[in-house]
């Protein structure tokens, strides 16, 4: 083998491995941007479907609060699977008024459980009625946390249902 032979034959194995270095390297980051989108699509589906079931839930509890039998909800609503989604995979939103919109309204469902929750200690544990005033009309705490449950109930229904909606159109764009 003469010196050109050799020459080319360490030029062409160089420039094999460096091409295969990069070519290698583009697949790579190709082949994580490619799973990482497709992790963030099915982790904002999975928070979409938890909020769709909160919905419901809300609908439920709006039900039984308002229905002839005025019932206490006696069940939370599905929190821990928002609040993962949103903690562990905050990076799922492109931009972070989203991520605030959905944080927000985790907030809400965890604020509609304590108001429950202390319906559920009112009526099982007889806690006595704690009279306050509210513009000079005294009523109780437990008639006040009452009515303001179910007041909040179909406005929050409708604002997630709107920020859904409006979710689902920018990820569609």
């Amino acid at each position: 083998m003469n010196s050109v032979q050799l020459f080319l034959n360490v030029f062409f194995a160089l420039f094999s491995a460096i091409a295969g270095v990069i070519i290698g390297n583009w697949y790579v980051r190709t082949e994580a941007e490619i799973t990482l989108t497709n992790e963030k699509r099915r982790l904002r589906k999975e928070l979409v479907k938890a909020f769709r079931f909160n919905i419901d839930r809300l609908n439920q509890m709006k039900g039984q609060l308002t229905g002839p039998s005025c019932e206490i909800p006696d069940y939370a609503l599905e929190t821990q699977s928002v609040a993962h989604i949103l903690f562990h995979g905050r990076k799922l939103f492109n931009n972070e008024e989203w991520f605030e919109k959905f944080n927000w309204y985790r907030y809400q469902f965890l604020h509609i459980d304590m108001k429950v929750q202390f319906l559920n200690d009112v009526v099982n544990l007889g806690t006595p009625a704690t009279t306050f005033l509210k513009r000079s009309n005294p009523i109780t705490v437990n008639e006040y946390r009452y009515h303001s449950l179910v007041k909040r109930l179909p406005e929050l229904i409708i604002e997630i249902e709107n920020l859904l909606l409006r979710f689902q159109e920018a990820e569609s764009t």
